[in-house]
């Protein structure tokens, strides 16, 4: 089975200068789903000065084939975001113009707490999160489209991180949107490693997200 493996060096934005390293191990990642590993790549070379990077620092040419597939949010709550921009992709999902609406939106009521747990790591420790979705099959049952999503920390012009980039790849016909997902916990696979001082991240592999336990 292919493991795909990024390593990312940045700095604590809530403690002293680190070399922390974030890994990400996702199955497939390479062969099925190139346009988020290729987004995970250039979020890791703008990492170069050791911080978040700046929205401002992304460039969309630099982007190329990730653009139909990529979403901007903004943070509106601790635990919350709103879809700011986002490809042709998102928007066939929603079946309509996804700009505005909440990323909630796009899963599951059984799936928010750990949407909800993935962005308030995601804005008070600047955590990137990369995970598995599967449509709702209690919707869907004789419809198969299953996929992987990236959310990645992005600094404001003041220095916070109130910005995320993320991007959204699936496989499988979409035939009858608007969709939502699953969170597929049990086949997420992100390891956290010395991240912030004080803490002891675990990968809690029966919820598929990393706790950071004090």
């Amino acid at each position: 089975m292919y493991l795909e493996n990024v390593n990312v060096s940045y700095k604590s934005l809530n403690g002293p200068s680190m070399k922390n390293v974030v890994s990400f191990q996702t199955f497939h990642m390479a062969r099925h789903y190139p346009e988020i590993c290729a987004l995970i790549e250039y979020w890791t070379s703008l990492l170069q000065t050791g911080s978040v990077p700046r929205r401002s620092d992304v460039d969309p040419r630099a982007l190329g084939t990730c653009l139909p597939y990529i979403f901007l949010l903004d943070r509106v709550a601790d635990a919350d975001a709103r879809i700011r921009i986002c490809g042709t992709y998102l928007t066939t999902l929603f079946g309509e113009d996804a700009k505005g609406r909440p990323l909630s939106d796009l899963f599951t009521h059984h799936a928010h707490a750990e949407l909800s747990t993935t962005l308030g790591r995601l804005w008070a420790h600047s955590i990137p999160s990369v995970f598995e979705i599967t449509l709702d099959t209690h919707v869907y049952s004789e419809h198969v489209i299953s996929g992987k999503v990236a959310i990645l920390p992005l600094r404001d012009a003041f220095g916070g991180v109130t910005k995320a980039i993320g991007i959204l790849q699936t496989g499988g016909r979409i035939k009858y949107p608007p969709y939502t997902f699953d969170i597929n916990t049990f086949k997420s696979n992100m390891n956290v490693e010395n991240l912030y001082p004080g803490t002891n991240p675990m990968l809690n592999e029966g919820a598929g997200h990393v706790q950071i336990l004090s």
